[in-house]
């Protein structure tokens, strides 16, 4: 088990976004980038992520990383990507934008100097 999580069809967000969101553990959701989509992703709470950022497990997730550079870092643009997640049809239509996975501000600040 990675991060105590079962199984990698998951995007992991903030205990605090899952309740914002009105989600619940494991409901499923879609998860769209400007490039690509994913459905039928179950949430997962996690707390050791910062409100506001998502994770989700690579090369799951491939299919929403677009195929350009970071203009921050120059480096390929997986460490910040904006997502927006919606529960599954049927589903109340609340949804939000993220950052994937979680990048710390600071550090990217940092890289700009580099």
């Amino acid at each position: 088990l990675y991060r105590g999580i079962d199984r990698r069809d998951v995007i992991l967000l903030h205990p605090e976004d899952v309740r914002r969101l009105g989600l619940k553990n494991d409901q499923r959701v879609t998860v769209r980038s400007e490039v690509g989509e994913m459905t039928n992703i179950l949430v997962r709470e996690y707390e050791d992520i910062r409100p506001g950022n998502a994770a989700m497990y690579c090369p799951e997730a491939n299919k929403l990383v677009p195929r350009h550079l970071d203009p921050h870092s120059k480096t390929p643009a997986f460490k910040n990507i904006l997502v927006e997640v919606t529960p599954s049809p049927g589903k109340a239509p609340s949804s939000e934008v993220f950052e994937i996975p979680t990048v710390i501000k600071s550090t990217r600040e940092k890289m700009k100097s580099c």
